[in-house]
């Protein structure tokens, strides 16, 4: 499908063929198609490109069971304000730089075999309606500001995670989230990553691998007054905490 195939014509419904073997989803094809309301993605697409439904007004986003879909671009969803859910087919591995931004997400769905590494910079960024998310074991690093003023409360990780790093603002205001357990599989935690939270409890799984707290962490959390880290932390940098944290060690 070519770049801006229907971008910003009034297309209303869009029906591939049973044996489609359409494998690309073009830049912005269908950016600002506002009465575009549904499409299902034929199973040979490996590739939403950047702004594909860019502010489009769809409603339902779904995918074969055997979709051989592998990366979903920059901006793809972004600010699309009818789209409440997705499931992610579990052959994608890259999600790009604000795929769902400033959208009206409310639940997003990976399949139990997902490949997904990385949720990258700022996908859920400012999607106030998402309110849980459960995170793949595949994944294995939150990028800058991956939730950062969304309104995620409640956040899940699969049973083996394989997560080693939750980067930079991750969760940064995100002002609905009061408690969450870092995983085992967890060595850094950066710069801001849970700054201006109302957190009021953090643990940590057994046998935590962490061993960076970095600058500014935990810092403007007003309902944080104590945490109790592993043994295995060498690096606090400064301003990791507020100043009413008391701060402790687990037992190791």
């Amino acid at each position: 499908m070519s770049n801006t195939a229907f971008h910003y014509s009034g297309l209303q419904t869009i029906t591939f063929p049973q044996n489609s073997n359409l494998k690309k989803i073009g830049y912005f094809s269908f950016d600002s198609c506002f009465n575009l309301t549904s499409i299902e993605i034929p199973s040979l697409v490996e590739v939403i490109e950047n702004g594909a439904f860019f502010e489009c007004g769809v409603q339902f986003v779904t995918f074969p069971r055997n979709s051989q879909l592998k990366k979903i671009g920059h901006r793809a969803f972004y600010g699309c304000p009818k789209l409440a859910s997705i499931e992610i087919p579990s052959s994608v591995a890259v999600l790009g730089r604000l795929v769902f931004a400033a959208s009206s997400i409310q639940a997003v769905l990976f399949r139990p075999d997902s490949k997904l590494e990385e949720i990258g910079s700022h996908v859920f960024s400012v999607c106030h309606n998402l309110t849980s998310i459960s995170i793949p074991s595949s994944v294995q690093e939150l990028g800058l500001k991956a939730f950062s003023d969304s309104g995620v409360h409640s956040i899940r990780f699969g049973s083996e995670p394989k997560l080693w790093k939750i980067g930079r603002s991750s969760f940064e205001r995100c002002p609905n989230l009061t408690s969450i357990e870092i995983p085992s599989s967890v060595v850094e935690i950066e710069r801001y990553a849970f700054r201006n939270t109302n957190l009021q409890l953090v643990t940590f799984a057994p046998n935590s691998r962490l061993q960076k707290i970095a600058e500014g962490a935990f810092t403007l959390c007003p309902h944080l007054s104590s945490i109790k880290l592993p043994h295995l932390v060498e690096k606090l940098e400064k301003n990791a905490f507020d100043k009413m944290t008391v701060v402790s060690y687990l037992e190791g």
